[in-house]
């Protein structure tokens, strides 16, 4: 019993927030926090996510090319990559190069539409875990009315070889 120096009516009050009002706000950028926001497919690993992916493309008649992002800047540490798949009707960056000829006509349209269809995926430190943003909705026909302009995959192209 040691004795303890007490000044009537006066309450220090807590140095820091007890721990029951403690703020339970994860912070901006990690797992915990894109969870709670739009994040809301989540995998296991990259290659469940690539597996789901082609599911998907195959599901829909769709394809997704990786679009060009830049690194994040090092001083983030919440998340370690974020991967962009875009539909290949967007086109994954600037303009075309391409001049087209005047007086051509064309059988089949251009592919790039815009589509703003897009799967947005992050990895995070200290988990295999893979969270995605996926925005599903495209401004062309999906499915058999889109394979004219789906390019084929080495196992297709092989497939097809094997009957010939």
């Amino acid at each position: 019993s040691e004795p303890t120096f007490v000044i009537p009516g006066y309450d220090p009050g807590y140095a820091t927030p007890p721990p029951s009002s403690a703020s339970a706000d994860p912070i901006r950028g990690s797992f915990e926090w894109d969870l709670q926001r739009n994040y809301k497919l989540r995998w296991e690993s990259l290659e469940a996510m690539k597996g789901w992916m082609k599911v998907e493309c195959h599901d829909k008649s769709i394809e997704f090319i990786k679009k060009d992002i830049p690194a994040r800047h090092p001083s983030i540490t919440v998340w370690t990559e974020t991967r962009v798949y875009v539909c290949a009707r967007q086109g994954s960056g600037g303009k075309s190069a391409y001049q087209q000829k005047k007086n051509w006509t064309r059988k089949i349209g251009s592919k790039r539409t815009g589509c703003p269809c897009r799967l947005t995926v992050k990895t995070y430190p200290g988990t295999s875990e893979v969270l995605g943003f996926y925005k599903s909705d495209h401004t062309h026909a999906t499915g058999d009315d889109n394979l004219k302009y789906m390019r084929l995959d080495a196992e297709t192209r092989q497939e097809i070889e094997n009957y010939l």
